[in-house]
């Protein structure tokens, strides 16, 4: 434990500058130094002076012992969270000349919230919106929260250990596929979510995982939605649930 270990040096060191101090005075003595009461005091002036910097000395170094500690466990933490956020992975399941459908399987620890699912096409402007779908095709568990640029279909939450089926979101896209002619590699889906202590995380299907400050969005009155629900969390496509 750093705060014991800390306690430790601090004692060592005030048990050397006392040692070094008596082994000092025994040897003045002896040879007849200290033989009048001035000079005994100018000595003990002396000493105490030494002694208060050695003790300074030592608050110094363990003030900087336990703030490289403090440093390296803020980094296991940050370290700890991104390795289990990691374990959230997306993955899109059409291509072109066809609706997206995209799975986000929570394999984390804890569940991640405020998750919006999206795809870019390179080339093109514009972005393809994701949601938990029903038969009819109404969006359930979602509300129009704007969310950067070009973000506003956030699903509420992702238990951990969950997978959760994305379907494009047609009216948001003039109910048009994503058009025949764009190659696969140029499709990436993405999902950006917030964790328990309220981190903002974007992973794509590449693998890619990072720790983003999204960009604020102008405020916009939300569509009428049906309340929030957990219906869709099944891990089977929209169709056969």
């Amino acid at each position: 434990m750093p705060a014991v270990r800390q306690w430790l040096t601090t004692r060592r060191a005030v048990a050397a500058v006392l040692m070094v101090a008596v082994l000092l005075t025994i040897g003045l003595v002896a040879a007849g130094v200290l033989s009048h009461p001035a000079q005994v005091t100018a000595y003990a002036t002396a000493l105490l002076a030494v002694g208060a910097i050695g003790l300074a000395a030592g608050a110094v170094a363990c003030y900087l012992e336990q703030r490289e500690a403090n440093r390296r466990q803020v980094g296991q933490l940050a370290a700890a969270a991104a390795a289990d956020i990691a374990q959230v992975r997306i993955e899109r399941h059409t291509g072109p000349g066809e609706f997206l459908e995209v799975i986000v399987d929570n394999g984390s620890s804890r569940a991640i919230r405020e998750v919006y699912v999206w795809a870019d096409v390179r080339g093109m402007t514009g972005r393809y919106h994701l949601g938990i779908m029903l038969n009819s095709g109404v969006a359930r568990g979602m509300r129009n929260v704007p969310h950067g640029p070009g973000l506003c279909w956030q699903f509420r939450a992702i238990p951990p250990g969950t997978p959760a089926i994305f379907d494009q979101l047609r009216h948001a896209s003039d109910n048009q596929p994503v058009p025949s002619s764009i190659p696969d590699h140029d499709i990436t889906a993405y999902a950006e979510f917030t964790d328990v202590s309220g981190k903002w995380w974007r992973i794509d299907e590449d693998g890619n995982v990072d720790q983003v400050e999204p960009e604020p969005a102008p405020p916009s009155p939300p569509d009428p939605i049906d309340s929030a629900t957990m219906f869709g969390l099944t891990g089977k496509p929209a169709s056969q649930t």
